[in-house]
């Protein structure tokens, strides 16, 4: 299977960052369920550097020809037809394009006879260019669209009527499990027990202006006393002219976000993937908007602070908004963020493309949309399983509707053959467990009443009886908090414990 991302170029790095993300899940997810994948880019982005993991096609971005009168638009006219013949003689099974349907260059309708298939992940635009005859007809040339959003926002998008897009969450560069700790983000750049680290960014470097801002803002920050800026000037930044001054320490690299652990407040410019990447890290932020051909960066900025995940930077007052925020720390400015669930929309994107990209028979499309769902559950539980290994997994959480619904699809698409023994009778027990979490509407205090009883004992006949009496017991009407302690009572045997839980049910 060949993949090829087509990143467009742009004053940020949205478009570029996004494909990468999207295109390491893809990598990973193909891993986990054995289809051999290559992954390649085409890019006009002058920043092609950043993707370090799959073969680049860097071809030169009009922004280098504005200088000469008329330049840019001969280089569009020769830029159709390199870009024509390279994908002609890649001939990818998906080629995804970020964004601007109609391609760098309007060439869309000549790189699309190359692919087998074509996906085009729709971020959100502004309203003008939405809509436009030129955009809205491009829509419906992609055999999927995938939206890089919540569902909840389907109301700010605009398609046509007979295009039907998934809304896949917010897609970023964002891990978790690569970031770096906030003990050693702060040893790393020198910060005393008392000192506050701040970020600073103005996007990714390709406005003109992105230098002088993140001057301008470092100037008021170092009003502050114990306080150091990181700066972030981005990997399209021109001016090399960084400040200088011992409380400053300026980067220009896209991963950025490993350090967020360690930032105790952020002002920063609202670019979708900076902007998603502050918030799924925790960072109390503060964002102001920049004028973008697409980006809709205000209309970003008032849904998450209407949310109350961040605020607006004043720029008369932002040495006293910043001050407020640090005085009460990074959990207390803006508490709803903590609520603010992390998406998984990268690789949600990429399992939609690796299935639009199959060209297998239909039950071997059914059989990997199946291994593609489970392989996306064992990643959202930081496992990196095969298939074998996902079902050995999957048993010990057979009630989660996800794995189970997963489970159920490979058998009735006729694979039976290759489930192991225990298939049915785990998927009773996990029937039971199910029904008995969605009663009570406490998914946690069920996994915590879970680890009290493992730690118990070795027993897991019984300790699997205690469970599944436990949830005939909040079945039958019972209160789960009226059991959650009583499983933590050394004194009290598990045997005993599915003695009482027993005479409960019997009672109820």
């Amino acid at each position: 299977m060949k993949l090829v991302f087509y990143a467009i170029n742009g004053i940020g790095l949205g478009h570029l960052s996004r494909c990468e993300a999207i295109a390491r899940q893809a990598k990973l997810l193909c891993d986990l369920v054995g289809e051999k994948v290559d992954i390649q880019f085409l890019t006009t982005s002058d920043a092609d550097w950043i993707v370090t993991d799959f073969p680049v096609y860097k071809f030169p971005s009009k922004s280098v020809f504005q200088s000469e009168k008329g330049a840019a638009k001969r280089y569009a006219s020769g830029a159709k037809i390199m870009i024509s013949n390279m994908l002609a003689w890649m001939r990818p099974d998906a080629l995804i394009v970020d964004t601007q349907a109609q391609g760098a260059f309007s060439e869309f309708h000549f790189l699309k006879d190359y692919a087998k298939s074509t996906v085009l992940i729709e971020r959100h635009k502004l309203l003008e260019q939405a809509r436009s005859a030129v955009h809205q007809a491009h829509l419906k040339l992609y055999d999927r669209i995938i939206v890089p959003d919540d569902e909840a926002e389907q109301g700010r998008y605009h398609f046509p009527e007979d295009v039907e897009p998934l809304f896949v969450g917010k897609a970023t560069c964002f891990d978790g499990d690569q970031a770096l700790n906030a003990d050693w983000v702060r040893s790393h750049f020198g910060l005393n027990g008392g000192e506050k680290l701040m970020f600073v960014a103005a996007g990714g470097g390709g406005d003109q202006t992105a230098a002088q801002v993140t001057r301008d803002l470092i100037d008021r920050l170092l009003e502050i006393p114990h306080v150091k800026v990181l700066a972030a000037y981005g990997p399209l930044c021109q001016d090399d002219a960084f400040y200088s001054n011992p409380r400053v320490i300026s980067v220009r690299e896209s991963r950025i976000w490993r350090y967020f652990s360690g930032i105790d407040l952020a002002i920063s410019a609202a670019g979708y993937n900076t902007y998603e990447e502050l918030l799924n890290a925790g960072v109390p932020s503060l964002f102001f908007a920049q004028e973008r051909g697409l980006d809709d960066q205000d209309g970003r900025i008032r849904i998450g602070e209407a949310a109350g995940w961040h605020g607006r930077l004043d720029h008369a007052s932002v040495v006293a908004q910043c001050q407020t925020i640090l005085d009460k720390g990074r959990k207390s400015s803006f508490p709803n963020l903590a609520n603010r669930p992390v998406s998984a929309g990268a690789t949600r994107a990429a399992s939609e493309i690796v299935q639009t990209a199959f060209s297998g028979s239909t039950s071997e499309a059914i059989e990997l949309k199946v291994q593609l769902e489970a392989a996306e559950v064992a990643l959202s539980k930081g496992r990196h399983l095969g298939f074998k290994e996902w079902l050995r997994y999957s048993k010990q959480y057979a009630a989660y509707p996800t794995i189970r619904d997963a489970l159920f699809e490979i058998r009735d698409a006729g694979f039976k053959s290759r489930l192991p023994v225990w298939f049915d009778r785990e998927m009773d027990f996990g029937e039971g467990l199910a029904d008995a979490k969605l009663k009570s509407q406490d998914l946690r205090g069920f996994e915590l009443m879970e680890q009290r009883i493992a730690r118990r004992g070795r027993d897991r006949q019984k300790s699997r009886l205690l469970v599944e009496k436990l949830s005939e017991f909040v079945i039958a009407g019972g209160e789960l908090s009226e059991m959650v302690d009583a499983t933590s009572d050394p004194d009290v045997d598990l045997a005993t414990l599915i003695e009482n839980t027993h005479e409960k049910v019997v009672e109820k």
